[in-house]
């Protein structure tokens, strides 16, 4: 099904092949878990191209056919084109580098090349069963990490010290690792929407921003939660009360057909009008999958539209420079009404 959905697209394309660099594009058409390989994917055949490190792991998890590179992964690609008499071929030019590129091209003759951005990260938007049921395992690591450290965010205790307890029972809990860089800032850090964890011992009355996700078989999830230590501001309180409504109300506009910017827009709106529009400095959310950011963008100039199977976070934040910070993010599943 993954292979026919890019060979549809290459259609569209105009192209008669793919050559796939990017590893996470890889895995999705072929199940190769490894990190380095090559794929091709023509109108009639499908090819995972591995060196001999990968061999029998390759043999193992693919789903297409594989193929030792032979020394050269160029004129392994070559052979494979033109054993299929193959004029025109795309590769993923927002993958690839330049000089791979340009190296390719080269030393490749007979074919004329075409970059293509997104072609099957678009594909990947929409996930399927088995995907959503890795995705599903992958949240719930990182829900249940949280609770189980949540009591422990306490004042005396440094960002680092959470964060490192967070990656070890994510793992313990069955995650491969964390799907980022644990993020957790307090007090004035808290400001910071990237404030990953420092030495800072969290005090009594700090806003604790803790964003956070497990990978489980290769699938990622992301949550952030905002707690605080003692009882909050009223302040606090008002700024945390917005942005959950915020949440809230984009959750709630979610639907097949809608557009992922007008998503972003709903929350905008309901900080625009309470004034604090300028404190909300990132967009409303992505999609999660293989990579914990990628497509769709829900974000002001995103052109996507929500489908049934997508999965996507939603995180409203405000972050008030050298005060504290809020964000609350979860994960999302499009699906028909019905």
């Amino acid at each position: 099904m993954r292979i026919q959905k890019i060979r549809e697209a290459l259609q569209k394309e105009q192209t008669e092949a793919i050559v796939l660099s990017n590893m996470k594009n890889v895995r999705y058409a072929s199940g190769f878990t490894g990190d380095t390989g090559m794929a091709v994917i023509t109108e009639k055949s499908a090819y995972l191209i591995v060196d001999g490190r990968f061999t029998e792991q390759a043999e193992k998890e693919s789903k297409i056919e594989v193929v030792d590179y032979n020394k050269n992964f160029i004129k392994t690609i070559e052979s494979l084109l033109k054993n299929e008499n193959i004029k025109k071929c795309a590769f993923e030019g927002n993958t690839m580098t330049y000089s791979e590129a340009d190296y390719m091209m080269k030393n490749i003759s007979g074919i004329a090349w075409t970059p293509t951005k997104d072609l099957v990260e678009t594909i990947r938007m929409v996930k399927d069963k088995s995907e959503l049921k890795t995705i599903q395992k992958a949240l719930k690591i990182a829900l249940d990490t949280f609770e189980s450290v949540k009591k422990e965010i306490v004042a005396g205790v440094q960002e680092i010290e959470i964060a490192n307890e967070i990656e070890y029972r994510m793992k313990k809990m069955g995650a491969s690792g964390a799907s980022f860089e644990t993020i957790v800032a307090s007090g004035k850090r808290s400001s910071l929407p990237h404030g990953t964890a420092s030495e800072k011992i969290i005090q009594n009355g700090d806003a604790v921003v803790i964003d956070m996700g497990a990978v489980y078989n290769g699938y990622c999830s992301d949550i952030t939660r905002t707690v605080f230590v003692g009882e909050p501001t009223k302040e606090q309180q008002r700024v945390y009360d917005l942005v959950e409504k915020a949440q809230k109300k984009a959750i709630d506009a979610i639907n097949v057909g809608v557009s992922c910017k007008d998503v972003n827009e709903v929350a905008v709106s309901e900080f625009r009008k309470n004034a604090m529009e300028q404190y909300f400095v990132h967009s409303l959310g992505h999609g999660v999958g293989l990579d914990v950011h990628e497509r769709p963008f829900v974000a002001g100039r995103s052109s996507d539209v929500f489908e049934p199977g997508m999965v996507v976070t939603v995180e409203p934040g405000l972050y008030l420079p050298d005060q504290f910070g809020v964000r609350i993010e979860d994960m999302v599943l499009v699906m028909n009404e019905e």
